[in-house]
């Protein structure tokens, strides 16, 4: 069985564990949203559009270990950057019926996008990956190369508009025969020259499509 909600357990737990959350996440114009998810065990958090950034993203971290319904959490367009992202990095892997989450159109880096690698490993539930249009570069595309193989399950991959040029491509092609999984890759306007997508197309397993 999985972790009851909120609403159904005891008073004391309740007490504890609730109205904490609900005082730090009362700051936030959509913390109403995650107070609402919090008590009827949602499997869907759509908080795109809310300019989070980095202060909410880490308040928002720290309620994550307590929505473990959570199928999809959508965080687009959200000013997120690093400091976020390394906060929500921390407990992600708490989700562990997450199937998808969506970053795009943040302000993520290179140190974010480390961090969300390491989370990545630990999310055998993950299918979808979105961070389209932040800033990874290609240090961040190559440790998410590093983590791609122990992806099981990831089957889109978004990295559209990253800054990734030869370098990150050059990790990915390699990375992408142990992908097993995957069946779309998008790279759409990276710098990525026309070795290297040759070589990410050559990479991925028959069934996969790259998008340079």
């Amino acid at each position: 069985m999985g972790r009851p909600r909120l609403s159904d357990q005891k008073p004391a737990t309740l007490t504890s564990e609730y109205s904490v959350l609900s005082t730090e996440l009362r700051r936030f114009p959509w913390g109403p949203k995650v107070q609402a998810c919090l008590r009827d065990g949602s499997t869907t958090l759509d908080l795109d559009n809310n300019s989070i950034g980095d202060e909410g993203a880490k308040a928002l971290a720290v309620a994550l270990p307590s929505l473990t319904a959570l199928t999809h959490l959508h965080l687009y367009n959200n000013s997120i950057g690093d400091e976020g992202a390394k906060a929500l990095a921390v407990t992600l892997p708490s989700l562990t019926a997450l199937t998808t989450l969506t970053l795009n159109s943040n302000i993520i880096g290179a140190d974010g996008a480390k961090a969300l690698t390491v989370a990545l490993s630990s999310m055998s539930a993950l299918t979808t990956l979105n961070l389209h249009n932040n800033s990874i570069g290609d240090d961040g595309a190559k440790a998410l190369a590093v983590a791609l193989p122990s992806t099981i399950a990831l089957t889109y991959l978004y990295l559209n508009n990253n800054s990734i040029g030869d370098d990150g491509a050059k990790a990915l092609a390699v990375a992408l025969p142990s992908t097993f999984a995957l069946m779309r890759l998008d790279l759409y306007h990276n710098s990525i020259g026309v070795k290297w997508a040759k070589a990410l197309r050559a990479a991925v397993r028959s069934g996969c499509s790259v998008y340079t």
